[in-house]
């Protein structure tokens, strides 16, 4: 069964909710307490069934509760009076109940938690790091042909190729520069 999902008083269930704006933690709800039960022997709990109205025997050192009474109906030709005659019953053992901590009944749940601003903005600030990353990582190809280029004394080349990806160097500094910048926001906001 699927967890369900309350707000953070736990006084709602959610069926909507935005994740791009909240996160799920893993929460419990108390659905009943239930108190301790001291420990009863047969005949105590024999006892307070009766006192419930039940009837209840004994036979020999062990107590029965009696759950159905069946009888036989004789009439009387002369008077035509009918009586009722016992024919058997059916008994149910009484046992002793041993002594029961107390104990809450819980359900797993999920927990609506909103992010703060700050939340947001290191999510945002994270999320820029990543997808400059990746294009840095997509770019390294370029960095390397220059550098190749360098290290076999190549001027001309390495001018050409300046030149040829001259766009994407730009975009390259812009990135480092948004990594640089959001690695330090996020530090701050973690402060």
């Amino acid at each position: 069964m699927e967890k369900r999902v309350f707000n953070q008083d736990k006084t709602q269930e959610l069926t909507e909710y935005d994740l791009t704006l909240g996160r799920l933690a893993e929460d419990k709800l108390l659905l009943a307490h239930h108190d301790s039960v001291a420990a009863a022997t047969e005949e105590e709990n024999a006892l307070a069934l009766q006192g419930e109205g039940k009837t209840v025997t004994q036979i020999g050192e062990r107590w029965y509760e009696v759950t159905a009474v069946y009888t036989n109906e004789i009439t009387d030709p002369e008077t035509g009076e009918t009586t009722s005659v016992p024919k058997g019953r059916d008994l149910k053992r009484i046992a002793a109940t041993p002594a029961k901590e107390a104990w809450d009944e819980t359900e797993d749940i999920y927990v609506y938690v909103p992010y703060t601003e700050q939340d947001l903005a290191a999510i945002a600030a994270r999320k820029a790091i990543s997808e400059a990353k990746a294009y840095l990582s997509a770019t390294d190809y370029i960095v390397l042909k220059i550098a190749e280029a360098m290290s076999e004394g190549n001027a001309e080349e390495v001018t050409a190729l300046q030149t040829e990806y001259a766009e994407q160097l730009t975009k390259r500094k812009q990135a480092r520069e948004t990594v640089n910048a959001n690695e330090a926001a996020v530090m701050a906001l973690e402060a």
